[in-house]
């Protein structure tokens, strides 16, 4: 994956620090997470705190996906885990039945 650029807009629950941060990677963890990998060195969550909850974040994620093809509705259905989920170098995420069945299409075909 290329890395890509999203914001922060320091609205968030947990931080409110406005930023550019360099997405490193995107995985699939486990039971419909999503891990959003980011370099330490343009977000620490021991400085800066989490990102979970900034609505800038998710919604440059959802446009990024967008941007990539991702239909509208599957970039939708993804939002943030719970808080205990988030990560020292990832931003927890999750998806729901709708991006389940497209994932399974894609994978055995429609």
């Amino acid at each position: 994956m290329k890395s890509f650029i999203l914001e922060t807009d320091g609205k968030g629950l947990w931080s409110k620090e406005k930023r550019k941060i360099k997405i490193t990677d995107i995985a699939f963890g486990c039971t419909k997470e999503i891990q959003v990998y980011f370099s330490k060195k343009t977000w620490n969550p021991d400085k800066h705190g989490l990102i979970y909850t900034d609505k800038a974040f998710i919604n440059g994620l959802r446009k990024h996906l967008m941007n990539s093809g991702v239909p509208k509705k599957i970039a939708y259905d993804i939002d943030y885990t719970e808080q205990g989920m988030q990560g020292d170098d990832y931003v927890s995420l999750e998806y729901g039945e709708t991006t389940e069945k497209y994932l399974l299409n894609k994978l055995i075909g429609e």
